[in-house]
């Protein structure tokens, strides 16, 4: 059976065009090979098929390569498929661990913050309640200061009182001893007639009012001998 030219062309085509994927991807894994750039593996296998004798010697001109799609058979695919989605999953459970992480922070920082609020709240409120102890200790400093001015002043007056009643009644005290002296002085020469007669008066004025007196013989004799004896002397 004769071979058929196509045949004769499509024999060596296909040997050197697989030889030529095998050598670029052989040095590869398997997930390389699968990530790799597409248009990459043709520009590099158009070069070495254009330089295959198997060809050249055929005549024939390789003008370019492309590579469609690589995939492994389904169950590489799936064992491929296998880390992937695992990494997937993996960050997605980073995220997820992330966001509850963002959350616990941010729950953290806002119940520091309150913390921070009510400590400063309860710093204010300390800080007014010395204020009003400050404030009440100065108002009764003050009250007691003028409570001692006005029991100070009160103790002045009555010293001042007392001490002009006392010298009033001294000054008084004096007045009536030298009056009481002058009046002596000035009885002094007085004859002693004229002194009973003032003593008898300033007797009779200090007397009780005497409405009746009966005045007996006896009692008369004896006052006129007393009188009597008097100017004898």
């Amino acid at each position: 059976m004769e071979e058929q030219p196509l045949e004769a062309i499509a024999a060596p085509l296909h040997g050197a065009t697989t030889a030529a994927v095998v050598h670029l991807l052989q040095p590869r894994t398997l997930d390389e090979a699968l990530r790799a750039d597409l248009a990459e593996l043709g520009r590099a296998a158009t070069a070495m098929l254009a330089h295959d004798t198997r060809l050249t010697d055929l005549g024939i001109e390789i003008v370019g390569v492309r590579f469609s799609l690589l995939r492994a058979e389904p169950d590489v695919e799936r064992a491929l498929q296998t880390p992937a989605r695992e990494a997937i999953r993996q960050d997605a459970d980073k995220a997820t661990f992330a966001r509850r992480a963002v959350a616990v922070e941010r729950e953290a920082a806002i119940g520091e913050n309150e913390l921070t609020n009510q400590v400063e709240l309860a710093r204010r409120q300390e800080e007014l309640v010395q204020a009003r102890g400050r404030n009440a200790r100065i108002e009764a400093e003050q009250a007691a200061v003028a409570a001692t001015i006005a029991s100070e002043s009160d103790a002045d007056r009555v010293r001042t009182d007392a001490q002009a009643r006392a010298d009033a009644e001294r000054a008084l005290g004096e007045a009536a001893g030298a009056a009481e002296q002058a009046r002596m002085a000035a009885l002094q020469d007085v004859p002693v007639g004229i002194l009973t007669a003032l003593a008898l008066r300033e007797l009779a004025g200090s007397l009780p009012r005497i409405e009746h007196l009966t005045v007996t013989p006896d009692l008369l004799t004896d006052l006129v001998g007393r009188l009597g004896a008097r100017e004898g002397r």
